[in-house]
Parts: structure tokens; sequence; C-alpha cells
């Protein structure tokens, strides 16, 4: 495999700022605020349950899952918003990836040239955070490790190959990477970005509360 290191810059410009930060400020509060909600439902669960009279394993059973929900769904919370800012920065920066992108359908279609059995295990075996000195400087910061590894593992690589072209010689490589291109900028702008908006998070936000409370009713 060749030497790909190509500069990721996912700073954002002065124009570019303000059409994001607003967006990262309000998935960041509702956030904090789940946080906070399972903070308190949890320190609630607790007293509820060390005034209890009796014991039994009726009602200690629903005082774990109330504690162990209020972990997951903190959990959860992180988890879509580091992919929704992820992504929310990526599309904003898009335009200026390009050589980035290009750079990981080249790895791809190299990859796929030398392996018979790359699009077989490519779910598997394909890691870009494993990958870190293909794509970046070594030295990168940690985010910009995080944001790639997060971001270029949850391409469908595998639809990308096996819908290319038959007529395409897979030990042509700049000819697959080509056709991995087109189809990854496909998807990420009809697909990836049109998709990615706060409506898990303010699902996630309804659903905790309602089980939560449930919870705390049936702990006595």
């Amino acid at each position: 495999m060749g030497n790909f290191n190509v500069s990721l810059n996912l700073k954002l410009s002065k124009e570019e700022a303000p059409k994001v930060i607003p967006k990262i400020i309000r998935c960041m509060v509702l956030t904090i605020l789940i946080y906070f909600i399972n903070i308190f439902f949890a320190v609630w669960g607790i007293i509820r349950f060390i005034q209890l009279d009796i014991y039994t394993a009726y009602n200690i059973s629903f005082f774990v899952l109330l504690l162990f929900l209020a972990g997951l769904f903190m959990f959860a919370a992180v988890f879509f918003t580091q992919k929704y800012v992820i992504i929310t920065v990526i599309k904003t920066t898009y335009k200026k990836m390009m050589p980035f992108f290009k750079t990981v359908s080249l790895v791809i279609a190299e990859r796929y040239a030398s392996d018979d059995k790359f699009q077989e295990k490519i779910n598997k075996a394909f890691d870009i955070g494993a990958d870190f000195g293909v794509f970046y400087d070594k030295n990168a910061p940690w985010i910009v490790k995080k944001a790639v590894s997060f971001f270029v593992n949850r391409l469908p690589f595998v639809d990308f190959l096996k819908n290319m072209s038959p007529g395409i010689n897979k030990k042509d490589i700049h000819a697959v990477s080509e056709a991995i291109y087109v189809q990854m900028d496909d998807y990420m702008i009809n697909k990836l970005f049109v998709n990615n908006n706060l409506n898990k998070i303010f699902a996630l936000y309804i659903v905790n509360i309602a089980t939560q409370v449930l919870l705390l009713l049936l702990i006595k």
C-alpha cells in the first residue's frame, strides 16, 4: 500500500462556524439535560428505595433497572450527540475535505485489488481507526482520530464494492477508487447528511422520562 497521508482539517472557518455552532449548542444542551434528568431520577430512586419498609425481589428489581437505564440513557445520549456533531461538522466542511475522502476511496481500492477475499471480510477486517498513519499524521489530535474512525467505519463499503459496474477491472485501482468515491459522495449527501438531525435525541429524551417515571412508581 502506498503512502496516502493527507491533511484532515476539521477546523471551522469564520463563515462556517455560525452555521454549525448553534446546532451543536442545542444538541449539547439537550444531552446535558438528559444527564441531569437521569441523575435526578437515580437520586430520587435511591431515596424511595431507602424509605421502603419491606425489600422484595419486586422492588429491588425495579430499583436496579432504574439505575441501569439511567446509565444506559446517558451513554445513548453521548453516542447520538457524538454522531450528530461529527456528521454536522463534516457536512459543513465537506467541500474542503474532498482530498481526504478520495484518499479513503483509494485505500479501499488498493486493498480490494490486492486481496481477493477483501470484499467478503471488509466489515470485520477493515478498521479505519487502526490505520491512523494512512489517513493523517500520527500526532493528529485525538478528536480528529475519533471523528474519522467513527465516521468512515459507518460507511457501507461492502455495498459500494458490490454495486460497482461489472465492467470495471478490480485490478484497475483508479477506476475502482473513482467508483467507490462516486457512491460514497452520493451516500453522504443524499442519506447520511439528510438523515442527520436531533430527532433521535428528542425521542430518547421523551422515552427516558416516561420510562424512569414509570419505574419510580413501581418501586413501592
